[in-house]
C-alpha cells in the first residue's frame, strides 16, 4: 500500500471532483452503465487534474536559486 502525503491526498480529490463534474454533465452517477469511451474520458479527467495539479505544485518549488 502506497503511503500518499496530504499534498497528494489534495491532489487526488481535485481529480475526484474533476471526474464528478463530468458525470454530472451526462447525467449519470453509475460507472457500471458508461461506455468504454464516457469511461477513458472520466479517467482523463481524474488522471489529467492529478497531473496538472502536481505540475503546478512543482512548479512552486522551482524558484530560481537567489546566489
Amino acid at each position: 500500500m502506497t503511503n500518499w502525503t496530504k499534498e497528494e491526498e489534495n491532489f487526488i480529490w481535485e481529480g475526484i471532483c474533476c471526474g464528478g463534474e463530468y458525470l454530472d454533465s451526462l447525467g449519470k452517477s453509475d460507472l457500471a452503465v458508461l461506455t468504454k469511451d464516457e469511461l477513458i474520458e472520466f479517467g482523463k479527467c481524474l488522471l489529467g487534474r492529478v497531473t496538472e495539479q502536481r505540475q503546478v505544485s512543482r512548479d512552486e518549488l522551482n524558484d530560481d536559486i537567489p546566489f
